[in-house]
């Protein structure tokens, strides 16, 4: 019994923290991919950590992977930190311009 519950707790705790989340991404990174105005589409944000930490990072990601070809970023090996990064540069405006949509 104790294992189906930890089991359920764990899908229900996936779904209001990760789902919910990357859903809400989704939503906004399509928002702007579409020129619709932040206040349009999320008129209150009651949690702004949540929206910074969290969500804004995929909507970053989502935006660069389907925006439009001629502005995407291209991630490269790091060979210090042994994964694929975005150069910092553009990546640090990529991310301003998205911050200003989001009036943060």
């Amino acid at each position: 019994y104790e294992k189906e519950h930890a089991t359920m707790m764990s899908l229900k705790e996936h779904r209001r923290w990760d789902v919910r989340n990357e859903n809400r991404a989704t939503f906004l990174a399509r928002a702007y991919l579409a020129g619709k105005d932040y206040k349009t589409v999320e008129h209150k944000c009651n949690d702004l950590v949540v929206l910074r930490c969290y969500v804004f990072p995929r909507v970053c990601d989502m935006v660069n992977k389907y925006g439009p070809a001629d502005q995407k970023l291209t991630k490269k090996w790091n060979i210090e930190r042994k994964r694929y990064e975005y150069d910092p540069e553009p990546w640090k405006e990529f991310e301003k311009k998205i911050l200003s949509w989001l009036e943060l």
